[in-house]
């Protein structure tokens, strides 16, 4: 069931405290969103609410930051550069959605859809998708799915 949400940039705070609730290990969340639209500043913010003490940045260049905590591992994708799902599995980043001690945030997971829609992953999915309100850049809007139910967020930025 698809859920929404407005939000303030000083809301943040509480909104990724209600995300890093429903957290849990073997839990793939996608953040979908145009360029700017709050992904990668969402990830920072639930990254120190996990626990995560050193500074994180998107890993555009090098894909996948992996941060170890106690009891559970975070990958951050970020896969704007990635041209696909052969690349992604040629760099063994598929082993990492299947580490069941694992927490996978995924920004821009349109591409390698095909590959996380597969049944083993989709149940799994906690999908986001984030935009700009045009009336208020202060103002976001977040959208979100539960495991499995991800039609029409995975795959597609929101471009309103």
């Amino acid at each position: 069931m698809l859920k929404s949400m407005q939000y303030s940039v000083q809301q943040l705070d509480a909104v990724v405290k209600l995300f890093s609730n429903q957290l849990q290990p073997g839990t793939i969340m996608t953040l979908t969103g145009l360029l700017g639209a709050g992904k990668t500043t969402f990830v920072q913010r639930l990254c120190a609410e996990l626990g995560v003490a050193e500074p994180v940045v998107s890993p555009t260049y090098s894909y996948v930051s992996v941060y170890a905590l106690a009891g559970v591992t975070i990958y951050h994708f970020d896969l704007y550069r990635i041209s696909g799902i052969e690349e992604f599995e040629s760099f063994g980043f598929a082993d990492y959605l299947n580490d069941p001690r694992g927490i996978v945030l995924i920004e821009w997971p349109d591409r390698i859809a095909s590959l996380i829609e597969r049944p083993a992953y989709r149940a799994r999915i906690l999908a986001l998708t984030f935009k700009y309100l045009a009336k208020n850049e202060g103002l976001r809007e977040l959208h979100w799915a539960h495991h499995g139910d991800i039609s029409g967020l995975v795959g597609a930025a929101v471009e309103e």
